[in-house]
């Protein structure tokens, strides 16, 4: 997960593009329900950290179905700039919630089946992966009900600078495991923890960094092999290392990637030959 830049736009004018859109196909009712979507407009981030997470607004599932039937308008000429700002408002345009694929797709983070008068609104609209898009579906409660189930990209404020809240632990044995974890840092409390783990929970993202792992050792094994019978254990971790620091600077400190060869680097018996497990040396470069 990361934060993202909020787009701006002026979402009461794209409410009454829409509605002026839908009226001319002969839909009236998203004209007349304009006054109360936009005062649900101004309440929107107090809505979002409503104890116990947001509530619907108890409108008739016949206004509920005007309002998420909005949202197809994100089609129109108007809203092509947008839908670019928001794909592009992640560091290297990866999806806000998992942080490993590019996103694609623009999520409703309140969904628009049960928040339709957020349908167009683009603080409630995200950057998003396909995965974590059929993943996230239109939850948005934890199961307790006792809050929000994921970090909102613009809103939640995420720790800055070296804070971290995911480590990986390697496994050497007939091959070679990675497993990752979160930890809570001082610098999250306990309610926006919740919501963390939430997401990790429910989007599977441990597992999902396992994999990813797994792929890119199997992928890196002959430059482990080269730089470790250039100059054994300390030449391989010298390597590991500049890949971690890369990683860092380029994803921060909370990415699989980074997290997976800070953990290599400081593996021992995976620098001092551990990594042999993972298979044969195939490349033809000596």
């Amino acid at each position: 997960m990361i934060g993202a830049t909020p787009p701006w736009t002026d979402d009461c004018a794209n409410y009454v593009h829409v509605a002026q859109h839908r009226e001319s196909k002969g839909e009236l009712r998203p004209k007349r329900l304009m006054p109360t979507v936009f005062s649900l407009y101004e309440r929107y981030m107090t809505r979002l950290y409503e104890a116990g997470g947001p509530n619907q607004h108890p409108f008739s599932s016949s206004e509920r179905k005007v309002l998420s039937e909005n949202a197809d308008c994100l089609t129109l000429q108007l809203f092509q700039a947008l839908r670019r700002e928001i794909l592009t408002s992640t560091p290297m345009n990866k999806c806000a919630y998992c942080y490993q694929i590019r996103a694609y797709e623009v999520d409703h983070y309140l969904p628009r089946s049960k928040f339709g008068e957020y349908a167009i609104y683009a603080p409630n609209l995200v950057p998003i992966c396909t995965i974590c898009n059929g993943k996230k579906s239109n939850r948005y409660k934890r199961d307790d009900g006792q809050g929000r189930r994921y970090v909102h990209p613009y809103a939640d404020k995420m720790p800055d600078g070296s804070t971290v809240y995911l480590s990986a632990e390697v496994h050497v044995g007939k091959s070679v495991v990675v497993s990752y974890k979160l930890m809570q840092p001082n610098e999250i409390d306990d309610d926006l923890w919740a919501v963390v783990s939430s997401q990790f929970d429910d989007l599977k993202l441990l597992a999902r960094y396992e994999t990813e792992a797994a792929e890119d050792m199997a992928g890196m094994l002959p430059v482990y092999y080269a730089h470790f019978q250039r100059d054994g254990a300390e030449e391989l971790r010298h390597q590991l290392l500049l890949i971690k620091f890369g990683k860092e600077n380029l994803y921060g400190p909370n990415h699989w990637w980074t997290v997976l060869y800070s953990a290599l680097s400081e593996s021992a018996e995976f620098c001092q030959g551990g990594f042999k497990a993972l298979g044969p040396n195939r490349s033809p470069i000596a």
